[in-house]
């Protein structure tokens, strides 16, 4: 299996929005109600660091930051189930580019679905702390809860 992790462009979007999670596509709907490749394709236009991760020609993720404000950055992640065929060496990976995400936002953030359980235990794997939770969030009005890292 060949996994590289490499900067992300439009066509990644393409490829990756019809093979989401099904968690990831409920956090959507829930977020916003919007189409997946349209979201996808916005935050690689937003994000100041982002990237594929490709395994075998495939993109399996797209993850990186956008700004929000001065020091702050909203870290993201939108996965394909075929994520959890290197999970070991996809936490790797994800420890180094938070770090890289770091050395521009001082703090990394996010609201997460409380549905989806997978990324809760991946960000609190990587050492984000859970800060408020949102009872009604979104469009949807789905409880919420928020993520924060902060740098070393």
């Amino acid at each position: 299996m060949n996994i590289s992790i490499i900067d992300a462009i439009p066509a990644h979007a393409y490829a990756l929005a019809p093979r989401l999670r099904d968690t990831d596509l409920r956090e959507l709907e829930a977020t916003s109600g919007r189409d997946p490749r349209t979201i996808l394709l916005d935050a690689i236009g937003i994000s100041t660091h982002c990237w594929a991760a490709v395994r075998d020609g495939d993109v399996d993720v797209l993850f990186g930051a956008a700004p929000l404000v001065d020091g702050l950055g909203s870290a993201w992640l939108l996965a394909s189930p075929d994520i959890y065929r290197y999970p070991k060496q996809f936490l790797k990976y994800s420890r180094e580019y938070v770090a890289k995400m770091h050395e521009d936002y001082p703090v990394l953030t996010n609201f997460v679905d409380d549905r989806n359980t997978p990324s809760h235990g991946w960000l609190k794997k990587l050492g984000f702390f859970t800060g408020i939770h949102v009872p009604e969030y979104g469009i949807g009005k789905l409880p919420f809860t928020q993520y924060t890292s902060m740098g070393a």
